[in-house]
């Protein structure tokens, strides 16, 4: 689905954008734990900074700089992964009987059952069954 049809605030754009960020870096983490010793700091100033940028827009998101970690009351987390219009920034959708889940940004992926089948054939295609795309 292209954006460009589509209606984002700025506000919007940042929601997007730190969502995702965040799971990029998540998927670093994730899958990447050897790199972890040298790109720990830079992935919390990320994660700082994205925090910073959010609270300054959304009351209630706060940068714990004792703990490096994102604080976020629960109608501020709420806030971070609705767009203004109503409809969710991101969302998580189950590819397949293993319990692998799909990150979906329904905006710019579209329609979720497609963009499922769409995934699924090239994890089939590709024989892996990690679904952080």
């Amino acid at each position: 689905m292209s954006t460009d049809t589509l209606m984002y605030t700025p506000l919007d754009s940042l929601k997007e954008a730190a969502a995702r960020t965040t799971e990029l870096i998540d998927m670093v983490r994730h899958d990447s734990p050897s790199l972890l010793p040298t790109t720990s700091a830079i992935l919390e100033n990320i994660e700082m900074h994205l925090a910073d940028a959010l609270g300054r827009h959304i009351p209630g998101i706060t940068w714990d700089r004792a703990l490096a970690m994102r604080r976020s009351t629960p109608e501020a987390r709420a806030a971070t992964y609705v767009f203004d219009d109503g409809s969710p920034v991101i969302c998580w959708l189950p590819l397949n009987d293993t319990g692998s889940e799909l990150t979906h940004f329904p905006r710019s992926n579209g329609d979720a059952a497609e963009h499922v089948a769409r995934i699924a054939a090239l994890h089939a295609r590709d024989g892996d069954s990690d679904a952080r795309d």
